[in-house]
């Protein structure tokens, strides 16, 4: 093989990272193809960027796209005064007016109440990667914030039967068929699953059984906590907070 046809490739040393390749001789820089991490959010990602709106005046509902990523917070609170619609406006990306407030960390944008403090949050995707205590964590759960089957359908169906008990409401009995209220959970899952008919199969050392299917029996029981057919539930404890107005 000639000089001119032999063709070798080499990277530079230390202070040039830069790859080279010589063909015949004559050596040519390659270009690095760019590799985004795999840990970039949308938002950070230059090739993903939100592109600025020329006009942010225009309406009302673009307005208040702005203020939220600009910590505007005086211009939020006057938009939504008169165009409360204007909090569910996206831009061509999707973002929401909360979505731009968090990802520029505007917290008090996003502040719903003062006393006591409640923060509307949103994350991309990501649950959070710290929960403070067992309760607190039962209680996101319970409020569809994490998957139910990550934590167990029937320790979630477990602290709702607890709470509800804890309220005084009983509304749980009539709407699962029992005859009175219960502290077992596992009582009221086998009682609600055989008098309503949700049953699986299931094999044993005798053959195929149909058993009670308590699993089917805790999301049925939480499902109706989520869509209010136990009245409005309040998971927090506010006794403090109400004492607290009292003496006020």
């Amino acid at each position: 093989m000639s000089d001119e046809e032999e063709a070798t490739c080499s990277v530079g040393g230390e202070e040039e990272e830069a790859a080279t390749c010589s063909v015949g001789g004559e050596e040519e820089e390659l270009e690095e193809p760019e590799r985004p991490s795999a840990w970039t959010s949308g938002w950070d990602d230059e090739s993903n960027d939100v592109e600025a709106d020329p006009d942010p005046h225009a309406t009302p509902e673009r307005e208040i796209l702005w203020a939220c990523e600009n910590g505007k917070q005086s211009v939020v609170e006057e938009i939504l005064k008169e165009h409360p619609e204007a909090v569910g406006a996206t831009d061509s990306d999707g973002y929401t007016p909360l979505h731009r407030a968090a990802y520029s960390d505007f917290p008090d944008i996003v502040k719903v109440c003062e006393y006591p403090k409640v923060y509307l949050l949103d994350t991309p995707g990501v649950m959070f990667p710290k929960i403070k205590d067992m309760v607190t964590g039962l209680k996101l759960a319970l409020a569809a914030t994490i998957k139910d089957h990550l934590v167990g359908e029937d320790i979630i169906a477990d602290y709702l039967l607890y709470w509800l008990n804890s309220c005084g409401n009983h509304s749980y009995v009539e709407h699962l068929g029992l005859s009175e209220p219960t502290d077992n959970i596992q009582h009221l899952l086998l009682t609600a699953a055989a008098r309503n008919n949700w049953l699986r199969k299931a094999r044993d050392h005798t053959g195929v059984q149909t058993i009670p299917d308590v699993i089917q029996c805790a999301a049925k029981f939480i499902r109706a906590f989520r869509e209010g057919k136990y009245g409005p539930v309040m998971l927090d404890d506010l006794s403090d907070i109400e004492e607290q107005q009292v003496i006020k």
